[in-house]
């Protein structure tokens, strides 16, 4: 994954790899048919990964809803490598990496809709399930800045960011829900 976070694909070879990985290219072809397979696995381990902290932290007592996109950006920071090809470097990377992505956020956005609603019982499902939309469309934009730090957003204000970042998650919380 860190070939893949620092290197286009392109121009990354299974001879590369297989380096990395101390296998030979044979080694490395016996488990995986193309380099795009080896991506796809690791993704796939991220994207478990990644649905499993999301999990963890809104079935904490303490946790709040708010402090999820805030409490991903430092999780994010320690898978880095992982974080950065997933958020910034695999959009179109093909079928099977955006069905992943697809799956993998439809999950997310059912645990938060579901946060929600427990925490806003007021809420009705199609308002938990906008509310939801808002914070994983915060947490998608939001790790994209950081993983990548965009001079924009937080180059140099990691602080800041934070906060900000923060801030938007309780706004998007405090929606009101209509008349």
């Amino acid at each position: 994954m860190r070939m893949y976070a620092t290197t286009p694909r392109e121009e990354i070879s299974v001879a590369d790899i297989a380096a990395a990985a101390n296998m030979t290219s044979a080694a490395l072809y016996y488990h995986y048919p193309t380099k795009e397979d080896v991506l796809l696995d690791g993704l796939t381990v991220f994207a478990e990964t990644l649905v499993g902290e999301v999990v963890a932290f809104l079935r904490r007592a303490d946790a709040s809803l708010a402090d999820l996109p805030v409490h991903l950006l430092d999780w994010l920071e320690r898978h880095h490598d992982s974080a950065a090809v997933w958020f910034a470097h695999s959009d179109g990377l093909s079928t099977a990496v955006e069905a992943l992505r697809r799956t993998t956020n439809e999950r997310i956005l059912a645990e938060i809709a579901k946060a929600v609603r427990s925490h806003c019982s007021d809420f009705s499902l199609p308002h938990a399930s906008v509310v939801a939309a808002g914070l994983l469309a915060e947490i998608e934009v939001s790790a994209r800045a950081w993983l990548t730090n965009d001079p924009l957003c937080v180059a140099g204000r990691e602080d800041e960011f934070r906060r900000a970042v923060a801030e938007l998650g309780a706004q998007i919380l405090s929606a009101p829900v209509p008349a």
